[in-house]
């Protein structure tokens, strides 16, 4: 399950962001996926560098 203590513990030294964890809209339970906001690019970058294929996976999310 995805939680969101987890995700700061290892996202939140790429500096603020802001999470959202996905959840069922009848049970309220977590899908199994977040989204990540970083300040900026670069630092959305060196995230997914640092942690993509080792806990997580981590990719640039298009905006809407």
């Amino acid at each position: 399950m995805v939680v969101v203590q987890m995700l700061l513990s290892n996202f939140d030294r790429f500096g603020p962001l802001q999470i959202r964890v996905m959840k069922n809209r009848d049970t309220g339970e977590s899908k199994g996926f977040a989204f990540v906001a970083f300040k900026t690019k670069d630092v959305a970058q060196k995230a997914i560098e640092v942690l993509h294929n080792k806990e997580f996976k981590v990719t640039f999310a298009e905006s809407i």
